[in-house]
């Protein structure tokens, strides 16, 4: 059961718990409850949410997200109904969702659970491979790694021009090894790099190579510095999948 299905089964209940704090729904309301009931309802049957058909007719505020108007009127239609306020806005790729204290436990209880997983739903999380990772990452680096860049890398770098190298032993487990998988390694091996930081973002890997990149970030206009956007890509990852972390700790 990966995060978002785990979300589904919290808020399931708390769905339950909505419409039985409400009472006689309004026709928003019923609307509003609808929209959630199908997103777990395809959660539920094995469906990613987002591979749904978008005909919300109100794609305004973000026209160009799947859901995220209709998802965003759902959660505030709630949250009104409940007593409270429902704040919605976009963080790195994903609709982050924040509520108020209603007018009941229960009520803020549920309406969290259901943010939850609208954060969760609104993007496709890493599967753990480089292309998801690249379409990941996408909206999370800085002007100097372009998604030209992540093709050339991945076109370039990890099939194979790179010097591929012998790593032995535990090259996740020193800054040393994990430095030669970054400026030698051949795809596989950086793509065992990125699995390790997307399974453990609060992990030794992932402060490696934040300690990595601060050392070698001066040397980012260098244009005989070949690695340096292996560097951006690990580095970047390893924030990404820290302020996940980070939410849902917060959460929890």
């Amino acid at each position: 059961m990966n995060d978002l299905q785990r979300a589904a089964a919290r808020a399931r209940p708390a769905l339950a718990v909505l419409a039985d704090e409400l009472g006689e729904p309004s026709p928003d309301m019923a609307q509003a409850l609808a929209i959630i009931e199908q997103m777990l309802g395809d959660i539920e049957a094995g469906r990613h949410p987002l591979d749904r058909p978008d005909d919300w007719p109100q794609r305004d505020r973000w026209p160009d997200r799947p859901h995220w108007d209709r998802w965003r009127w759902a959660i505030k239609t709630l949250a009104v109904a409940s007593g409270t306020t429902a704040h919605c806005s976009p963080k790195y790729e994903y609709m982050r969702v924040d509520t108020r204290q209603a007018r009941s436990d229960a009520l803020t209880g549920a309406l969290l659970d259901v943010a939850d997983v609208i954060e969760l739903a609104s993007v496709r999380e890493p599967s753990g491979t480089i292309d998801s990772f690249l379409g990941l990452c996408a909206g999370r680096t800085t002007p100097a790694l372009t998604i030209e860049d992540m093709n050339k890398i991945a076109a370039a770098g990890w099939a194979g021009k790179l010097e591929s190298v012998r790593l032995s032993g535990d090259p996740l487990g020193s800054l040393a090894g994990i430095d030669e998988i970054i400026n030698c390694g051949d795809r596989e091996t950086f793509s065992g790099l990125l699995n390790a930081i997307i399974e453990q973002p609060g992990s030794p890997v992932a402060d490696r190579v934040r300690t990595l990149y601060e050392r070698v970030q001066h040397r980012a206009g260098d244009p005989e510095f070949a690695a340096w956007p292996q560097y951006q890509a690990a580095y970047w990852l390893a924030v990404a999948m820290g302020q996940f972390r980070t939410t849902r700790e917060d959460k929890a």
